[in-house]
């Protein structure tokens, strides 16, 4: 299963074979995964590999994804620290969500990182990446794209983000 996770993070800017970006409501939820999240206006759903789903806009590389996962018994420190070395990249920074923003999202414990990875040899860096933990669920939502269209939409990105809510109650 943490191979999998891995690799859904390292394939977020590719779409599936035949798949197509889908207008979406205003608040998407997803039932099946346990959340829900309000994505910046005009942006589309990407349909994911394995438990991933990516939302972007129609033009830009951009995509902000999340991703849920059952693990029981394991925090977001250990998390981060398995998906970086699966991915074989470095951690570059990495905080503590703190609890007010926690119980806004629904989480019982949470990061917000930066890792730093190499991609044909050119440097790669995944502006944020949050790790939120609700007893043994845990999502990650990471914005993946070109710097500069990150750094131009990261006030409706941060926005979005800061909209996810879990609904998981298991």
């Amino acid at each position: 299963m943490r191979i999998a996770i891995a690799l859904s993070l390292s394939l977020a800017l590719q779409l599936p074979d035949g798949a197509t970006l889908e207008a979406m409501p205003a608040r998407y939820v997803e039932a099946k995964q346990g959340f829900s999240i309000q994505p910046p206006p005009g942006w589309k759903v990407v349909p994911g590999h394995h438990s991933n789903i990516s939302f972007g806009p129609s033009r830009d590389k951009v995509l902000l994804t999340i991703t849920a996962n059952t693990i029981p018994g394991q925090n977001a420190h250990a998390f981060l620290r398995q998906v970086a070395l699966t991915m074989g990249v470095r951690i570059q920074r990495a905080l503590p969500i703190n609890r007010q923003t926690l119980r806004t999202l629904g989480a019982d414990e949470g990061l917000r990182a930066t890792f730093v990875a190499e991609e044909n040899e050119i440097k790669k860096q995944f502006e944020e990446i949050w790790i939120l933990r609700k007893k043994n669920r845990i999502y990650t939502i990471v914005v993946d794209g070109e710097p500069d269209v990150r750094s131009t939409r990261r006030d409706e990105i941060r926005k979005a983000v800061l909209s996810f809510r879990i609904l998981w109650r298991k």
